[in-house]
Parts: structure tokens; C-alpha cells; sequence
């Protein structure tokens, strides 16, 4: 609908396998944009999400909780915000990011787990509360959280580093970006002791 009517969107598939490690599932997409206000496309990306929840389940061959590890990133368009953290998104009790990610029933809620939101900066009294904006919009709230690194519920492996790229997004200036929004970069090791 709007601006993305005419716009092919689908999910990108990949999988891994690295020696000597179970096989590794790699989802991205770019779901339906708003034009002119936040959460005006809510009913197209609800439908978009759940559609990449189910294709997710058929490439894995599971339902949730994956045996697999999953991860699913992308420009999702939703205004995000962490866990305890009420306000970098828009206003009103039950917000988009609430109601496809936080809570049961949404199709992602076993699935995957929103790593900025959850796990790096959920807000409230944690201490982490950068809200990750990662582009502006001409519409409130003007800096938003549009980028998205999830990984499976039931991973095995830490999330060590999740952050905004702005090495990449602006090399030492020689080369400005080609995205309207910052880059998110994720490092993901096993799981030892402290980490």
C-alpha cells in the first residue's frame, strides 16, 4: 500500500553450515514503509510478519522453540523500543513493536527475540537505554528504531556486540552510505564462561 505498492517484498533465505557446527539459518527482509505518520501500515507488516514466521517454520521444518539457530534481520519499518522502555515509541497502550514481538501470541513472541530490545538495551532501570535509532523520519517521533537483529529463543550462542555501524556508514568520509538508514552490525561467538 502507499509508497511500497509497488514493491516486490519477500524474505531472503540463506543457510550455513560451518565445520564442525550445526547448520546456521540466516532470514532478511524489508517490510511495508508508512508515509506519513508512525504505525499507519500496521495491518500490511502484521501480515508481512506473519508470513515470515510461517516461512520461517517451513524452511526449518519445525514449529518454535527452533532446535536450530535462527537469526532474521532486516529494515522491518516498525518503531521500536526496549522491553521496559516506553519512550522511544509512538504513544497509546499496545504499540506495533509490543504487539508483533513482546507479548504472547505475537507471531514472533517463541520464535525469535528482538536482540536490541531485549537483550542489548531494554530500558527502564537496566541501565541500557540507548534506543538505537537508526533513521530519521519526517513524521513523529523523528528518530526512530527501524533495523532489526533477532535471533532464535533457544540459541547457543551470546550475543557479544551489537551496535550501529557508523564506521560503515561513513568511512572516514570518503564514501557516504547507500541507505537512508545506519548500518547494524552483530557479533555473535559460542557460549563460555562470562561472556
Amino acid at each position: 500500500s502507499d509508497n511500497d505498492k509497488f514493491a516486490a517484498k519477500g524474505v531472503l533465505h540463506v543457510g550455513l553450515k560451518p565445520p564442525g557446527e550445526g547448520e546456521r539459518h540466516v532470514f532478511m527482509s524489508h517490510t511495508q514503509a508508512d508515509t506519513d505518520r508512525a504505525e499507519e501500515n500496521i495491518g500490511d507488516r502484521r501480515k508481512q510478519i506473519k508470513d515470515v514466521a510461517n516461512f520461517i517454520e517451513y524452511c526449518l521444518g519445525e514449529e518454535s522453540p527452533f532446535s536450530q539457530e535462527v537469526f532474521f534481520m532486516g529494515d522491518l519499518n516498525i518503531v521500536g523500543h526496549g522491553d521496559e522502555n516506553a519512550d522511544a515509541h509512538p504513544p497509546g497502550p499496545d504499540p506495533e513493536w509490543t504487539q508483533l514481538f513482546a507479548k504472547p501470541g505475537a507471531p514472533m513472541y517463541t520464535q525469535l527475540v528482538d536482540r536490541w530490545g531485549r537483550d542489548q538495551c531494554p530500558g527502564g532501570n537496566s541501565g541500557r537505554t540507548d534506543p538505537g535509532f537508526t533513521a530519521d523520519a519526517v513524521y513523529p517521533p523523528f528518530r526512530q528504531r527501524l533495523d532489526y537483529v533477532f535471533s532464535s529463543a533457544a540459541s547457543q550462542l551470546a550475543l557479544q556486540h551489537l551496535r550501529i555501524d557508523r564506521a560503515l556508514a561513513d568511512p572516514n568520509g570518503a564514501v557516504p552510505y547507500l541507505s537512508d538508514h545506519l548500518p547494524l552490525r552483530a557479533d555473535f561467538h559460542q557460549r563460555l564462561p562470562y561472556c
